[in-house]
C-alpha cells in the first residue's frame, strides 16, 4: 500500500492548481463584466457564476480537506448500509 502524504501538504494549492484557478476566475469575471455591459444573456451570466463556483469550491476543498479528515469526515457514503471509507490512493 502506497504511503500516503501528510496531511498539511493536502491543504496547500500547488502552482499550477494555483495559476489555472486564477484564469479560470479571470475569464469568468471577464464573462460577467462584458456580459452586463451588453444585454445580460442569462446563459452566459450563468457559465461565468458556474466558473466561479467551480474555482471556489475546488480550492476550499483542498484547504479545509484536512480539517474534515481530522473531525473524521473522509468519504463514508452515510446513506449506504455498508459504510465504506472512500479515499483516493
Amino acid at each position: 500500500m502506497a504511503s500516503r502524504p501528510p496531511l498539511d501538504t493536502l491543504t496547500t494549492l500547488t502552482t499550477n492548481e494555483t495559476w489555472i484557478l486564477h484564469s479560470i476566475c479571470a475569464v469568468c469575471v471577464t464573462l460577467l463584466v462584458q456580459t452586463l455591459q451588453g444585454d445580460g444573456a442569462p446563459l452566459t451570466i450563468s457559465l461565468a457564476f458556474s466558473g466561479l463556483a467551480f474555482a471556489t469550491t475546488y480550492a476550499l476543498i483542498r484547504w479545509l480537506g484536512a480539517s474534515f479528515m481530522r473531525v473524521g469526515l473522509k468519504g463514508k457514503d452515510m446513506s449506504k448500509v455498508r459504510k465504506i471509507e472512500m479515499c483516493v490512493e
